[in-house]
Formats: structure tokens, C-alpha cells, sequence
């Protein structure tokens, strides 16, 4: 794995775990796992979707708002 791409990762686990304990009504991640397990891997289902599209699109500004 590259550097970029594991410090990419390590922001995106960073940014979800502050969010998990913040209130619900402002916060949509935390709305999300709030809402349980399974409706939170359907989310992020959709959006790995949406990302790979953008990946392959050679969008890079599009890619990083699906992650």
C-alpha cells in the first residue's frame, strides 16, 4: 500500500471515529451508525460504488467528495 493512500485511510478512519459520538441529529455519521451495522455497510456499499465509478472516471476532485 502506498503512503498517500494509508494516510488517506488513516484520515477517513479518523474523521468516522469522531463522528461515531456525536449527536445524531447534527452529525450524518453518526445518524448512520446509529441506525445499526447493516444500515450502515448498505452506506458504504453505495458510496465504494459510487467511488470506484469516480476512480475510473479519472475525476480525482469527484473521487475524494465519494470518500
Amino acid at each position: 500500500m502506498s503512503q498517500k493512500f494509508a494516510e488517506v485511510l488513516h484520515r477517513l478512519h479518523t474523521t468516522i471515529h469522531e463522528r461515531k459520538g456525536a449527536d445524531p441529529s447534527t452529525s450524518y455519521t453518526a445518524k448512520l451508525l446509529a441506525e445499526g451495522a447493516e444500515r450502515a455497510a448498505k452506506k458504504f456499499g453505495e458510496e465504494a460504488i459510487e467511488l470506484v465509478i469516480a476512480a475510473a472516471g479519472g475525476d480525482p476532485k469527484a473521487a475524494v467528495t465519494e470518500s
